[in-house]
């Protein structure tokens, strides 16, 4: 079993992937509002089930001896699918009439095994149902269906395309393929007709049918080939009834359209990754948690939609926290089936038209493949490569890892059949991370080891397949510096631990700080913040620097600026303050020897976006203050 839903994910793959692409019309949410109520509709009637239908009346097709006869076709389910063992017909010439069973002989007709449908004599206007005998609805009958009186002998020969639409949507047309030919048989020969030759003999009329009784309502002016639903008749099934005019045909063909009118909603994926999924919908889902069910499902075990697991973001947008493999195969649905929540692929049906689908959410087709080479100069390294995505809340994450190998120092994020996993990365946009080695620092795409100068790759279904190609050039470990001076500060968190916000518990990793030369603008020196975010630089060479924390997923508002000299060789309390987005320097104090009229000085380098510039605010003796801007 499990190999063989192996070549059936092959297959989809293969040929889905590419055939089948993301949804095309991308959804404003609630730009619709709330969904319009519908008419509440009969439910079923105690001891019925509404199982018959009428499928036409027209004349034998086997004539004997010049002579032939009008019958009516009527279908029903397999006995096995309903849960019961046969059924009988009954028939009845008007509602006042007494029911009579159709006998064989003395014995009433037995309908069993693998029978959905049988012929009876047409001669009037009749009412027939069937009576269920055996399993737990023995006694139970079906709904009932009339006949109808017919003026002359003729039949439906056949239709060129299927009436049939998968979904019958309010505001979309459905019946422009109806394309018929008829025959009347007259004075011992035949006459055809079709739709294309002879349009004006052809009638039309769509009824509504209850699901639930299977009673049916004439649509009132609904007599052409094409009906447009309305939003008074979601929930209800559309049947066509197709005749003739009584002078050159008469017969009567009923053709109901496949589900049940419904209020399209159409959705949109906002976000998909291997933390769940969210979705935008056109229409305000009043009460998420009860409205969306999981429909069918292509995996060995059936999974169950927990409805904790769904959130309002905003009106229109809707948050599912669901692992991965339970949605992998899945289609999500609204409960009420008068509601379709559906994707729309812009003109991509049959004749050009929109086309309209379920909900769904395989995550193979959301899904790219991407080769990363790490390389130090000409040499290969082999590294662990990050993929650091946004995650279902909009924080940056590690979506997923790949080592990269000693030979080539390559990486790829690829789903791999002979052992079943599969690494590709999620439609959207990454950093990708090589990870420090003994002799490299940490360095992201393309060659920089400073978060904010990383520069994003796009994973979209247009380069899914082939996919993305990514070379990371890594910056070597800078030469241990030999010089007299120290710089220490700390790295204070609003987070109750001090792992960087892009990591997972699981995958804490200490703060890296960077010196970086000003009047080179090199990194010559890196240290690892402690568990409480303290740091410390020691023999720093005399010069002026950016202390540069970087930490996945934040921004540095501005890097702090500190010189040291013979006269000032410590630098102490570089502090930063870091949200889940944002590195904000503090403060500065500088350890250097009483000026005449200063005190201390403190550098500010908030609100400026420029490393070279900064705010030197000088406190006096006298207890005034003196602002410098540094350039």
């Amino acid at each position: 079993m499990k190999k063989l839903l192996l070549i059936l994910t092959i297959l989809l793959c293969t040929g889905l992937t590419n055939a089948q692409p993301t949804p095309s019309e991308v959804v404003k949410p609630g730009a619709k509002g709330n969904l319009p109520q519908l008419t509440t509709i009969s439910p079923a009637r105690e001891g019925e089930i509404p199982i018959l239908t009428l499928a036409d009346e027209g004349f034998d097709p086997y004539i004997v001896n010049g002579w032939t006869h009008n019958e009516a076709n009527l279908s029903f389910p397999l006995v096995k699918d309903v849960g019961c063992e046969y059924y009988t017909i009954q028939q009845r010439a008007n509602a006042t009439s007494a029911w009579e069973t159709i006998m064989d002989g003395d014995t009433p007709r037995h309908y069993s095994e693998n029978t959905v449908g049988t012929s009876v004599t047409a001669f009037a206007m009749y009412d027939y149902q069937l009576v269920l005998h055996g399993g737990e609805m023995d006694g139970y009958v079906s709904n009932i269906v009339t006949t109808k009186p017919l003026s002359m002998y003729s039949r439906y020969r056949s239709w060129s395309e299927s009436p049939s639409v998968e979904h019958c949507m309010v505001g979309v047309p459905v019946g422009s393929q109806l394309s018929f030919s008829a025959e009347t048989y007259q004075d011992g020969k035949i006459t055809e007709y079709s739709t294309e030759e002879n349009p004006e003999y052809f009638t039309y009329q769509w009824y509504l049918r209850n699901p639930n009784n299977g009673d049916m309502t004439v649509i009132s002016g609904a007599t052409s080939p094409i009906y447009t639903p309305k939003v008074e008749d979601a929930g209800y099934q559309l049947v066509i009834e197709v005749g003739g005019d009584k002078k050159h045909l008469d017969f009567y063909l009923y053709h109901g359209l496949t589900g049940v009118v419904c209020v399209p909603v159409q959705a949109s994926v906002a976000y998909i990754g291997p933390d769940g999924f969210i979705l935008n919908t056109d229409y305000v889902i009043a009460d998420p948690q009860k409205a969306f069910v999981l429909g069918e499902t292509w995996t060995e075990e059936t999974p169950t939609l927990d409805p904790n697991s769904i959130s309002e973001v905003e009106a229109g947008t809707y948050k599912f926290r669901i692992p991965e493999n339970q949605y992998n195969y899945g289609i999500y649905e609204l409960s009420n089936p008068a509601y379709f929540l559906t994707f729309i692929y812009k003109g991509m049906g049959s004749e050009g038209e929109d086309w309209y689908r379920e909900v769904q959410l395989m995550s193979d087709r959301y899904k790219g493949k991407v080769t990363v080479k790490a390389q130090l100069g000409e040499t290969p390294v082999a590294t662990t490569i990050d993929a650091i995505g946004k995650n279902i809340d909009g924080k940056w994450t590690v979506m997923a890892s790949q080592q990269a190998n000693a030979e080539e120092g390559i990486a790829i994020f690829e789903q791999d059949w002979e052992t079943e996993t599969d690494s590709r990365l999620f439609y959207g946009q990454y950093y990708l991370k090589a990870r420090a080695t003994d002799n490299t620092l940490e360095t992201y795409y393309p060659a920089t080891p400073l978060w904010e100068k990383a520069t994003l790759i796009d994973v979209n279904f247009d380069n899914a397949w082939e996919g993305n190609e990514a070379n990371i050039l890594l910056q070597p470990i800078p030469a241990q510096m030999t010089g007299n001076g120290v710089i220490e500060g700390v790295i204070s968190r609003t987070h109750a631990t001090n792992r960087a916000p892009a990591l997972s518990e699981e995958e804490e990793t200490a703060i890296m700080v960077y010196l970086v030369d000003t009047s080179t603008g090199y990194i010559v020196a890196q240290v690892a913040a402690d568990a409480d975010g303290k740091f410390r630089f020691e023999n720093v060479d005399y010069g002026t620097y950016q202390v540069v924390p970087n930490i996945d997923g934040c921004t540095l508002s501005a890097p702090a600026e500190v010189t040291l000299t013979a006269e000032n060789p410590t630098v102490s309390d570089v502090s930063y303050s870091v949200t889940d987005t944002d590195i904000v320097p503090t403060g500065i104090r500088t350890n250097t020897l009483p000026a005449q009229n200063a005190v201390r000085s403190i550098w500010s380098l908030a609100g400026y976006q420029h490393a070279t510039r900064g705010l030197n605010i000088v406190r006096m003796a006298d207890g005034t203050v003196k602002k410098i801007v540094k350039k």
